[in-house]
């Protein structure tokens, strides 16, 4: 069961925190939150890593998931969600609500630690 961002990061940190480019995983839950599957969706450059609405949410409704939790590295270690980052989420969760798949979370990773977007209110899901 994945139901809080530490159990979400301890599953991706070992991959994102020491990861040289930005990196997004989508982990995959089932209405009790209990874990499906774990899917790199892209892998982009030093500083920014771009996927589309599709490529996200392809493995999640091929899996029968509820949600995802997003997560993606920062390789500069900063822990601060950008714009852009704040954005893509919001964006994504107004896509989850129209497929009936949820944005539990977005995590961003870094070899600091990691940042909950949910938990700093920067969105609501």
């Amino acid at each position: 069961m994945i139901h809080n961002s530490a159990k979400a990061y301890s599953l991706v940190k070992d991959e994102l925190a020491s990861a040289d480019r930005e990196t997004l995983i989508s982990i995959m839950l089932d209405a009790q939150l209990y874990l499906i599957g774990i899917e790199v969706v892209a892998v982009g450059n030093i500083n920014a890593c771009g996927a589309t609405n599709s490529e996200i949410f392809k493995s999640a409704l091929l899996a029968n998931s509820s949600c995802i939790i997003l997560c993606h590295n920062h390789p500069s270690g900063n822990l601060e969600p950008s714009s852009d980052d704040i954005a893509f989420t919001k964006n994504l969760i107004m896509c989850g609500n129209i497929l009936g798949i949820k944005i539990y979370d977005h995590i961003v990773v870094s070899s600091r630690g990691f940042t909950s977007m949910y938990e700093r209110g920067l969105f609501n899901p």
